[in-house]
């Protein structure tokens, strides 16, 4: 027969509970009470205090009234008399048994863990013989997560033992207390292995129990104590990431960033369990997070904290700004009721470091080193090569792979860093290093930070290739980690200086130009720190030279003019005229000149740079050969192309001399010239040089394969104009895919790589295919360079062709407008790009019988041109063609007949009879002679 419940029972209490369909013990477990305590209440006996009842009604998402815990007048339902006695319905209200021996309370803030400790629970009733390990560093919660795991599953178990394992002294001291407990008899003079043999007998004769050692240092104290076949289970806590076969590991990693945000919350009584972060404002909430991001989620780090703000009433806010002034002192208060662990985190590693120098000072000396890196990026490769800077005793270890093994395991015994064997790299926790660092003097920080920046400085690449490319990708965080100590620490020394102009000009190249900038902003701030008035001087135009790469690439190019003239001014005032640094600005100065159409200073500094470099290096040296590129670039532009194609001559020959057919600069210099014969009209030399250049790197070199770029977009442009479009698309889609893999999708190579193929398709005829990849290209340039970019301008130049090509001549007007708008704000109205961009628009203007519109925008182009260009100019022919051909539109052929000879004339002096210009001037004069 069915027993009727006591007329005191919390009958909701317990409906509550069998609807989620939990024991009374599972129900004890998740609030951290005995079953004893859950029976009480649901019969009535006792109610639960105010602390479990927000616990229950948090639990079961349910008001007090809705669970029976509020007063008779209340809740009829429960109702409250002096409880009798009932046989069998009443617990014995002592704690389990299997918890008697347990030497700590149950953790009432104990938070997270839940799949680790699942995951013990399955493996060791999967296989009970087996014994398993949690380890990890000190601090980071194992002892706690081994008394979780006894609390929630003590009913698997007949007996729990919990012994100290960390000496042999502690571990047989631990041993008798629980023969007492255990009522084993023991002599009377009975110590040490005698007693451990009497409780490794005890195992022997009992089964269902669950061991567990805590804190082992060394596996062979323990084995002996363990039997040969066991009849129970054995969890061990340990630093060491190696037990030999004594057991299998289970690594205890730091909590999540909700996990620590909640323990934090719950320790300083912001939240009482099982409340979660949805009981808080969101203020609180993000305040413990970032405290909880800065301990890196160490359990014992976010006890101290939580402990702190408890005692001492702050607000975490208050917490947050202390700990930016008072980090050592914040992290060596333990604070009071620490339960089973005494020691703070500082103390826990410093503890860890005066037995790591007993046994091994160069680990401790790895370790240092370590604190001074970033912590996810510490490779051995990193480590070995910047070994010479890192003092006789790395650089011994570091060449050394047994050495350097035996000091990884020792620091392994101790958790102080991971060593991950698929990577060949080393983790360290971030706040372990902080501690580091804190234990030592400003002359041992400093010193360390300058082995690691000159170590640094030493092997990223200035001048990149693909190979160096990667080098400094890898490198970058270890140097952005670097920056940020120096600027916290307010340290500077020269080598820093180069190294932060050296990444800020390799982010430069990657396109990163908001970071570049970034970088270099914070590098003029440490700069201002340096000894001597000449390093500040060298280091400030180094920055000021990066600061006008940087503009000059976003198109910015007032502001890097101002840059480049201000480093300048600062070489020119040191005492020794042959810096490096002097020669690069006077190129850059060049180059940036020659972008805005400003011929006569573009030569003028580059003549100069090349009267310096040659002094220096002579006239035949391989460093020249970039200078000589953009002299060929320079003639070029000036329609020089004959002094253009010399130039890249001497400079392909200086490169096959000295440096390979394979080297980058030799690559480059084949295929600029192979452009400069496509441009000449010597289409099969152009096709030929493109071959061989591309024919000349294997396929399987991936670090060269960057630099055919060029010469897969030139080879692909002369396969274009010879109508062989399905060569031509297969070798640009490949240029493309290579530019994505190494440089990303937004970058401008990228994009030109995307424009290049859009013009093949404007050459086979397929227009709509064209809109799109100018328009992808477009995009891509705007997200690169920035919205007013001259190459942006360039690519809606295009764009409005293709869209006077469709007879979409409102569109193209639009596309064109743009452009020049662009175009004259970046570079002004006396540039050719301008002027040959209101020749586009003129022709627009005509297609829209805008005539008078058109005519004036014609003549417009011819004045910029005539000024800037010459009267000789391939460009200025470009314009008298289109002006001829619109004066022949209009019916009046002589004055057109007389333009189109001009421009012939000129057409007939730059290019061969047969080139395709040539030939279009000569058959548009013949028809307006025969109008």
């Amino acid at each position: 027969m069915k027993k009727n419940a006591p007329s005191g029972a919390n009958l909701l209490l317990r409906a509550e509970r069998l609807r989620h369909g939990w024991s009374q013990q599972e129900l004890a477990d998740r609030v951290n009470v005995t079953v004893v305590t859950i029976n009480r209440w649901e019969r009535g006996v006792t109610a639960p205090s105010p602390f479990f009842r927000l616990q229950l009604c948090a639990l079961y998402g349910k008001s007090a009234t809705e669970l029976g815990l509020l007063p008779e007048e209340t809740t009829p339902l429960v109702e409250k008399r002096e409880p009798s006695i009932t046989p069998g319905l009443i617990d014995h209200p002592q704690p389990p048994r299997q918890l008697r021996h347990l030497p700590y309370r149950r953790n009432p803030f104990f938070t997270g863990r839940e799949k680790l400790l699942t995951s013990i629970h399955t493996r060791i009733h999967a296989l009970p013989i087996q014994v398993y390990a949690l380890c990890g560093l000190g601090g980071i919660g194992k002892t706690q997560t081994a008394l979780e795991y006894a609390y929630r599953y003590h009913s698997d178990y007949q007996t729990i033992l919990w012994l100290q394992a960390e000496t042999s002294l502690v571990l047989a001291r631990s041993c008798l207390t629980f023969a007492n407990r255990l009522g084993i008899s023991l002599p009377d003079d009975a110590v040490g292995d005698a007693v451990r043999d009497r409780i490794h007998d005890w195992l022997e004769e009992h089964e269902h129990w669950l061991l567990i050692l805590d804190n082992v240092e060394e596996t062979s104290i323990v084995e002996p104590l363990l039997p040969a076949v066991l009849t129970g289970s054995v969890l061990l806590t340990t630093r060491a990431q190696a037990s030999g076969t004594l057991a299998q590991h289970m690594n205890l990693t730091p909590m999540t960033e909700e996990e620590s945000t909640l323990l934090l919350l719950r320790r300083a009584k912001y939240l009482l369990p099982p409340a979660n972060l949805n009981n808080l404002s969101p203020q609180s909430v993000n305040e413990a997070r970032s405290i909880s991001q800065l301990l890196g989620g160490l359990p014992l780090a976010l006890d101290q904290a939580g402990a702190y703000i408890e005692e001492t009433g702050c607000s975490l806010a208050d917490y947050l700004e202390r700990y930016q002034r008072h980090r050592k002192a914040l992290l060596n208060r333990r604070g009071s009721n620490h339960m089973e662990h005494p020691d703070s985190i500082a103390g826990t590693i410093s503890l860890c470091m005066e037995r790591l120098v007993q046994q091994n000072p160069a680990a401790v000396e790895l370790l240092r080193c370590c604190a001074f890196l970033d912590h996810e990026h510490i490779t051995e490769d990193l480590l070995t090569v910047l070994a010479p800077e890192l003092g006789e005793t790395l650089t011994h270890l570091l060449d050394d792979p047994l050495v350097f093994d035996d000091a990884i395991a020792h620091l392994r015994a101790l958790s102080l860093l991971q060593r991950r064997a698929a990577t060949h790299s080393l983790v360290m926790h971030t706040l372990v290093q902080e501690m580091l660092r804190d234990a030592l003097d400003d002359e041992e920080c400093r010193l360390w930070s300058q082995r690691i920046v000159r170590g640094l400085n030493r092997v990223f690449v200035e001048v990149p290739g693909i190979d160096s490319l990667r080098q400094n990708e890898q490198l970058l965080p270890q140097v952005l980690f670097s920056l940020r100590y120096l600027e916290q620490q307010r340290l500077a020394f020269p080598e820093a200086g180069k190294l932060f102009s050296k990444a800020a000009y390799y982010l430069t190249l990657r396109g990163h130009y908001v970071e570049a900038e970034r970088f270099v902003q914070k590098a003029f701030a440490l700069s201002q720190q340096l000894p001597t008035i000449q390093y500040r001087q060298e280091s400030k135009a180094s920055l000021y030279n990066c600061l006008g790469l940087i503009y000059e690439a976003r198109g910015a190019y007032q502001q890097a003019e101002q840059a480049y003239y201000k480093s300048l001014k600062l070489l020119e005032r040191l005492p020794h005229s042959m810096h490096p640094t002097l020669s690069d600005t006077l190129i850059n100065m060049g180059r940036l000149a020659l972008q805005r159409g400003d011929f006569t200073h573009a030569g003028c500094f580059l003549d100069h740079a090349l009267e310096r470099q040659q002094h220096h290096l002579g006239s035949n040296h391989p460093q020249l050969v970039p200078l000589l590129n953009l002299f060929a670039n320079l003639y070029y532009q000036k329609g020089l192309f004959q002094r253009a194609e010399t130039m890249l001559l001497r400079s392909v020959a200086i490169c096959r001399e000295h440096l390979g057919d394979t080297h980058p600069h030799t690559i480059e210099s084949l295929s600029s010239l192979a452009t400069m014969y496509k441009v000449e009209g010597k289409i099969k030399q152009a096709a030929r040089l493109y071959q061989e250049t591309i024919a000349s790197i294997s396929t399987d070199r991936e670090s060269l394969e960057y630099y055919t770029v060029p010469a897969l977009r030139g080879l692909g442009l002369v396969y274009g104009l010879q109508g062989h479009y399905t060569q031509a698309e297969t070798l640009l889609k490949q240029a493309k895919a290579i530019c994505q893999q190494i440089l990303g999708s937004i970058h401008p190579e990228t994009a030109e790589s995307w424009r290049t193929l859009g013009v093949i398709c404007r050459l086979k005829g397929n227009y709509g295919e064209a809109e799109e990849i100018f328009r992808q290209a477009c995009t891509v340039f705007r997200k690169a360079l920035g919205a007013g970019h001259p190459e942006v301008a360039t690519t809606l130049s295009m764009l409005g062709t293709i869209y006077g090509l469709q007879g979409e001549y409102a569109r193209a007007l639009e596309a064109h407008q743009q452009a020049s708008e662009i175009y004259r704000r970046a570079l002004g109205e006396s540039h050719p790009q301008y002027a040959e961009n209101l020749t586009a628009l003129g022709i627009i203007f005509g297609l829209q019988k805008q005539y008078q519109r058109a005519e004036e925008l014609l003549h417009q182009a011819l004045r910029i041109q005539e000024s800037i260009l010459g009267e000789a100019h391939p460009a200025l022919a470009n314009t008298l063609h289109s002006l001829a051909a619109f004066y022949g539109e209009q019916g009046q052929c002589e004055q057109a007949q007389q333009i189109v000879q001009r421009a012939l004339s000129i057409r007939e002096r730059v290019w061969p009879s047969d080139h395709i210009e040539v030939l279009a001037s000569r058959e548009l004069f013949n028809k307006l002679h025969h109008s």
